[in-house]
């Protein structure tokens, strides 16, 4: 499935982290935000706010996707810069050509998961202090 799929590095304040899981995704259909933990006290969210599609797919889903990474060492967060997922809208529905024609393929990797989010903007990043309110608003469940 990624043979001919082209990755690009994608700076972030986690690029070059090994171990980040997902705390949060939450689409309220006008902002797209993703909150992973990873970082010593601190996690960091990403705020979509012009995002056509988005696709969350489990890890054991991807394990074609890890091998090639792997090998090029370009980090947990990436473009796909000739991407098969935009091509596949734009020969379905015009429409993506026209509400978001500079739509780019983003990736974020966690240990768990990986998502995919069609944007015409790059997100904004910010870190949030575990500690502080704007961390505290997850709770991991009781297991």
């Amino acid at each position: 499935m990624y043979e001919d799929w082209e990755f690009e590095r994608w700076e972030t304040p986690v690029s070059n982290e090994r171990l980040l899981s997902m705390v949060s995704l939450i689409d309220d259909s006008e902002i797209l935000t993703i909150v992973i933990d990873g970082l010593p006290n601190k996690r960091i969210r990403f705020v979509f706010t012009d995002y056509p599609a988005y696709r969350n797919i489990q890890e054991l889903y991807r394990t074609e996707l890890w091998n090639k990474l792997y090998r090029k060492n370009l980090g947990i967060t990436l473009i796909i810069p000739k991407s098969e997922w935009i091509e596949s809208f734009r020969q379905s529905k015009e429409l993506l050509d026209v509400y978001h024609p500079n739509a780019v393929h983003y990736m974020i990797c966690t240990d768990d998961g990986c998502v995919e989010v069609l944007s015409n903007e790059p997100p904004e990043i910010t870190e949030i202090g575990i500690d502080s309110e704007e961390g505290a608003d997850y709770e991991s469940p009781d297991i």
